[in-house]
């Protein structure tokens, strides 16, 4: 239903600028996508394995992400009022004479967010249980092999 009612908004009048908006604003999601990235970058960077991420290729074994998905959809909320786009300018935005802020706010909401809902999601046991190895930088050789 959303689709068809973008189909029908897209082909009201110039639908090249339409569509540039709407791909534009589809951008949003990135901060907050990188901020989420960067802490579990940071928290895991020297203790990820070759076997553990062979493990994750099974749904079941991995984590609910929920606190993930929540960083984000705070984090992008977060950005609206900062928005400056062809489809919507925030109240912020339109105080600071149109400049968008939203990128930045949306990284450091969801960043904050997460960190602090990280301590209530539980660990998953297989990438807690695996053995430790250090991939080389030729790739997994004698990784489990």
């Amino acid at each position: 239903m959303i689709a068809f009612g973008v189909i029908l908004w897209l082909h009201g009048g110039n639908t090249s600028a339409r569509f540039q908006s709407i791909v534009l604003f589809s951008a949003y999601w990135i901060a907050p996508f990188l901020a989420i990235v960067l802490i579990d970058w940071l928290d895991r960077k020297a203790t990820v394995t070759f076997e553990a991420l062979c493990s994750l290729m099974d749904p079941k074994n991995l984590n609910t992400g929920w606190t993930a998905l929540v960083s984000l959809v705070v984090g992008f909320g977060g950005m609206v009022p900062f928005m400056n786009t062809g489809l919507l300018v925030g109240p912020v935005a339109t105080s600071l004479d149109g400049a968008d802020l939203s990128f930045y706010v949306g990284f450091v909401v969801a960043f904050g967010v997460y960190l602090a809902l990280r301590r209530f999601e539980v660990p998953n046991a297989v990438l807690v249980a695996m053995p430790s190895c250090i991939l080389p930088s030729n790739g997994p050789v004698g990784c489990g092999s």
